[in-house]
């Protein structure tokens, strides 16, 4: 099963887990908000260089709008993993209308900071984020259509943990939970569209944060048992569907 995964770290860390089943993953499009396809931030930034060539190629993709033209290149995957956990970080719209993701990483680019100072911020979860992002799920779901993935497509849809925390801090621990109900409860009407627009949606409730994650202790970095669950999942939803 040849994977593409289109999102952050809830879907590649799944693939880490499909050790019982024959998965490869294919292209892995990252630090990309649906809200900046199609639109070139260029202009507005200066040239991005990062000591990772990895999330140099991952932001350069999101400032350039390339996501859905990687797509075009990866039309032949079996399955289609999604997440939107990288919508949580909201985005930023340049005067001349082009979109950034406001991801972790672009904002240690060098010059960026100061470059977004003419820039508007948009949140996620507000309602102007939430109606535009819904627009663009509808347009990015005939994309896929036309470019033979919409069927294939898995959303993984955990909800932030909102446990295993007990060994942190108390004031750790609370910042933990409140950031987790938050995206939580904002999420609920995004995910709502991809349901909506007809998405294969993996949702799974009671998760638990992973103290021994290898990207630290967050809501979204989870034990074994969540990502054991989703990549079953999408195993059984690509078998499913190949054998009809």
């Amino acid at each position: 099963m040849d994977v593409l995964v289109f999102g952050g770290c809830v879907s590649r860390d799944a693939i880490e887990y499909a050790s019982g089943f024959d998965v490869t993953l294919k292209k892995y499009i990252a630090r990309s908000s649906l809200l900046s396809a199609g639109t070139d931030a260029r202009p507005n930034l200066p040239n991005i260089k990062l000591s990772s060539n990895f999330q140099t190629k991952m932001v350069l993709q999101d400032v350039l709008g390339y996501s859905v033209q990687h797509m075009k290149w990866s039309s032949k995957v079996d399955l289609f993993l999604w997440d939107i956990n990288i919508e949580r970080v909201g985005v930023w719209q340049f005067p001349d209308g082009s979109i950034l993701t406001n991801s972790p990483e672009i904002l240690k680019a060098p010059g960026v900071r100061e470059a977004l100072g003419s820039a508007r911020f948009v949140a996620f979860g507000t309602d102007e984020h939430f109606h535009r992002w819904a627009g663009a799920a509808a347009l990015f779901s005939e994309a896929l259509k036309l470019l033979n993935l919409y069927q294939k497509v898995v959303v993984l849809a955990p909800e932030w943990a909102l446990s295993g925390y007990d060994s942190l801090g108390e004031e750790k621990k609370q910042e933990m939970l409140s950031r987790a109900t938050t995206f939580n409860r904002e999420s609920i009407r995004y995910y709502q569209v991809l349901e909506h627009l007809g998405f294969d949606i993996c949702h799974l409730g009671g998760t638990v944060a992973g103290l021994h994650n290898k990207w630290g202790v967050a809501p979204f970095h989870y034990g074994p048992e969540t990502y054991e669950h989703l990549i079953s999942y999408a195993w059984h939803s690509y078998r499913s569907r190949t054998r009809r």
